[in-house]
């Protein structure tokens, strides 16, 4: 029976002594080798512990009583524990696995990996008190009867006793005398050898754990707590100069965020502190794919987007924050990392809401020209930071790109002029019937005026009531249509005079087909909220799409806050003529 038992381990075993051959490892100057040849000599004739040590401890030892007892035929004599001792040479093993485990963990795992030390640390104090229960009752079968008074416990030399409590017994009697908090009076010298011994040997364990614990705390906190320390001085800053309570608040929650987003670090100064060669690839992976989108760097060399990414500088701004004030000189040009913000003109119209991945300020940056728009946060942003003198002198190092650059600048400005002339030809009272708009508006009773958006787009409108960025709602709803709801794909591809969805989505960027009321519906369905579209014609009424796919129309609209038929309800403009929408905002 104990053969059976032991074999599915013995398996295992032989099984993990070849995958050490493949096991990777970190070497001399911490480089991760995963390569076969070098693992495999590591394991086999490097390591101290290494193959041989495997070969010795798995031996099949415990088969040579058996060959013995078929030999003399005494069954008796077939099976002995004693001879699976070489398999202990494996905790020695086991406690070299937990720093390779440790080094497999992602940075970002880095309070797990330092658990496995204290893990570690367990596992040799459980195998400490393991031995010592071993010993101890060694020692009080040798010296029966006499140690009857040393284990205070006649039962545990009866012969009905199981093996199961006698052993957890002893591991109890080593687990307390160890702790300090227990144990019995030893009777002869071979005891009092052994229990002084186990109490040294716990409080050099125990002393060790409190230690250990103490350090991990420390280590996993350091980070936390210098920045703690950082914020506590910026508060004693804030209360010794006198400085506002909401600019106090201000202040903090910018640290808050900072800590959220980036753990307190300074991410600019450790870019800084790098050797040349390891600052342009870290910037390059951190930095590359936003410069790579940017129009204007995409016909550049790989050296100049190289200097572009190397000289970027991070930044957040908070909610409601200028990131560029209208008439200001253009010293920066601004990448959009993370976070949405809305460009406005000088009255306050919205002309565009950049996310993720966009950029603003290049025509200042290039023409020396002072701002032409306001460019505000909606939420934490992101940014990235690039400086007219750092941009100047890589146009002047690589003159080619240079003209590129321009070229392209003088581009986009041309395509710039020609969609603004579009939507002041948009924008003409004969095409949007204003005053009838306003009127319709004012049968709201919360005080909503239009604000007009860019192109008069469908869903750069629902950008601005939903406070989500046109591309994001757009991205939400082609994949609703393609996932979730076939039946609403097959009323608006048809509507639309597409064959599939990738035709769709391509005119729908092109501007090929203008979004509607379909488009409403889809939208107030994935997103679970209610969309009311305004139309001023006929007198004015109110197009109802519920969250729930229902539709309807009013000409009233005085009460929003029936949450039965309103879910999250926002309300935007059309004009009457297809394709042609306008955002609301409250006065």
């Amino acid at each position: 029976m104990w053969y059976i038992a032991d074999a599915p381990f013995d398996l295992i075993l032989w099984l993990d002594l070849i995958l050490n051959f493949f096991y990777p490892y970190r070497d001399a100057m911490n480089l991760w080798v995963d390569d076969f040849k070098k693992t495999a000599k590591r394991y086999a004739v490097k390591e101290k512990l290494g193959l041989w040590t495997d070969l010795i401890s798995l031996f099949l030892l415990d088969w040579i009583p058996v060959a013995v007892a078929t030999s003399s035929n005494d069954p008796s004599q077939s099976y002995r524990a004693v001879w699976r001792l070489n398999r202990a040479l494996l905790f020695f093993r086991a406690l070299k696995r937990f720093p390779k485990i440790e080094a497999l963990i992602p940075a970002k795992f880095a309070s797990i990996a330092k658990m496995f030390k204290l893990l570690n640390f367990v596992i040799i104090v459980a195998m400490s008190v393991h031995i010592s229960s071993c010993v101890w009752f060694s020692i009080v079968m040798a010296e029966y009867p006499d140690s009857q008074v040393f284990t205070l416990s006649a039962s545990i030399f009866e012969p009905s006793t199981t093996t199961l409590y006698k052993y957890m017994y002893g591991f109890y009697w080593s687990l307390v005398s160890m702790a300090g908090y227990g144990g019995t009076m030893p009777v002869s010298d071979l005891q009092v050898a052994f229990v002084a011994i186990i109490y040294l040997v716990g409080i050099a364990v125990f002393v060790t754990v409190i230690g250990i614990v103490s350090s991990l705390a420390q280590d996993l906190n350091v980070t936390e707590s210098a920045f703690i320390e950082k914020v506590d001085a910026v508060t004693d800053y804030i209360n010794s100069r006198g400085l506002s309570a909401s600019l106090k608040k201000q202040i903090l929650q910018y640290y808050q965020y900072l800590w959220k987003s980036r753990k307190g670090l300074d991410e600019s100064k450790i870019i800084r502190e790098l050797p040349d060669f390891l600052k342009i690839d870290v910037a390059m992976q951190l930095n590359a794919d936003i410069v790579k989108k940017v129009e204007l760097f995409k016909s550049c060399s790989q050296n100049f987007i190289h200097e572009v990414v190397i000289n970027l500088k991070p930044r957040i701004v908070m909610p409601g924050s200028y990131v560029i004030r209208e008439g200001e000189p253009g010293n920066e040009m601004f990448f959009i990392g993370k976070g949405v913000v809305e460009v406005r003109s000088k009255t306050g119209v919205l002309w565009s809401t950049l996310g993720s991945g966009s950029f603003v300020g290049e025509t200042a940056l290039i023409d020396s020209v002072k701002r032409t728009a306001n460019v505000i946060s909606i939420e934490y942003v992101d940014l990235f930071v690039l400086e007219k003198e750092a941009f100047d002198e890589i146009m002047s190092t690589y003159p080619e790109d240079a003209k590129n650059v321009i070229a392209t600048s003088e581009a986009r400005k041309q395509m710039n002029k020609q969609k603004a002339a579009q939507s002041a030809l948009n924008l003409k009272g004969d095409t949007i019937p204003y005053e009838e708009i306003t009127k319709l508006l004012e049968k709201i009773s919360i005080g909503l005026v239009y604000q007009n958006v860019e192109g008069n787009d469908l869903f750069k409108a629902l950008s601005v009531v939903i406070h989500d960025p046109a591309e994001v709602i757009i991205h939400h709803m082609d994949e609703y249509l393609r996932n979730k709801n076939k039946e609403m794909q097959s009323i608006i591809l048809p509507n639309a005079n597409c064959a599939d969805m990738d035709q769709f989505m391509e005119k729908l960027k092109k501007g090929e087909h203008k979004a509607g009321e379909t488009e409403v519906k889809v939208i107030a369905l994935q997103m679970r909220r209610t969309i009311i579209v305004a139309n001023p014609i006929d007198g004015g009424k109110f197009i109802i799409h519920g969250h729930d796919g229902s539709t309807s129309e009013v000409f009233e609209l005085h009460d929003l806050s029936d949450s039965d038929r309103f879910h999250k309800p926002v309300i935007i403009i059309t004009s009457g003529k297809p394709g042609v929408y306008l955002a609301t905002r409250k006065k």
